[in-house]
């Protein structure tokens, strides 16, 4: 999507986690396409999953078009060859107002549909809330990175130096709907002087477009740092817009730094 496109607001739940236990619709792809596509990695992964939970998810590996797609009996053959020690699998998909699940599940552990439903959503739940809290940890550290980063390129530039501000928290939708407690992100000015250059405030993690939203403010103009990184990949891509102008960003470096602190705005 075009970064013109999209603007940079609280994501909330409109963001999405990027489970890969959750998608929009199920591929239609025949059995013998599925199996040839299916590597020896996915099939240890999906045999270790249910031989410690008795249940998976499959959504991308069954069809709902007219009855094609993977048979439960081809996949617990192919399963067993992988390790699995499990009864036959069995498959129910599970929809709700925006999600479309396909679940295979030992036929012994869950004695119907909906039980092994009810399991499966205790185990999505409880590996959701563990994404946040992955991401959450990681968006931290990389504010602290920033932090880091930013004081080395102020160390070039006497008399330019990094003070503390009081921390902002954080305590996004996603934190509180998966019950992850707030935390505290670092806020910080550059000071030349007596002169506030400029500070670094972080807005957010779950922003649109990004991997993390911070604002720049200076006394001429209100810039946004974006992180345009992969969510819980390294390193960061932190990139600044003016807020009229989201198409066209500018990595953030040491010389666009040190332009900020002078002009406080971009070249």
């Amino acid at each position: 999507m075009p970064l013109g496109h999209v603007p940079w607001t609280r994501g909330g739940n409109t963001a999405k986690l990027g489970s890969p236990w959750v998608h929009h619709r199920p591929a239609v792809i025949t059995g013998s396409a599925v199996m040839d596509r299916l590597t020896d990695d996915i099939l240890d992964a999906m045999a270790s999953d249910l031989n410690q939970d008795g249940i998976v998810a499959c959504a991308d590996l069954v069809a709902r078009n007219e009855g094609t797609g993977l048979s439960m009996p081809a996949l617990s053959a192919a399963l067993r060859h992988r390790g699995y020690r499990g009864a036959d699998l069995h498959g129910h998909t599970i929809e709700t107002e925006t999600d479309v699940t396909t679940i295979a599940y030992d036929a012994d552990r869950y004695r119907s549909e909906r039980s092994a439903e009810a399991a499966w959503t205790t185990l999505r739940r409880r590996s959701e809330r563990d994404r946040v809290e992955r991401r959450v940890a990681d968006w931290l550290q990389r504010l602290n990175d920033l932090k880091a980063q930013v004081g080395r390129w102020v160390a070039e530039a006497p008399p330019a130096e990094i003070v503390d501000r009081p921390s902002v928290t954080m305590n996004e939708d996603l934190m509180r709907e998966y019950g992850v407690d707030a935390r505290a992100m670092p806020s910080f000015d550059v000071i030349v002087g007596e002169r506030r250059a400029v500070r670094f405030q972080p807005k957010g993690l779950w922003t649109l477009g990004g991997n993390g939203r911070v604002d720049l403010v200076t006394p001429a103009s209100a810039l946004i740092l974006v992180d345009r990184s992969e969510p819980l990949s390294h390193p960061s891509r932190w990139m600044v817009y003016r807020p009229r102008d989201r198409a066209r960003g500018t990595p953030l470096d040491g010389r666009v730094l040190r332009h900020v602190v002078a002009t406080g705005d971009l070249a």
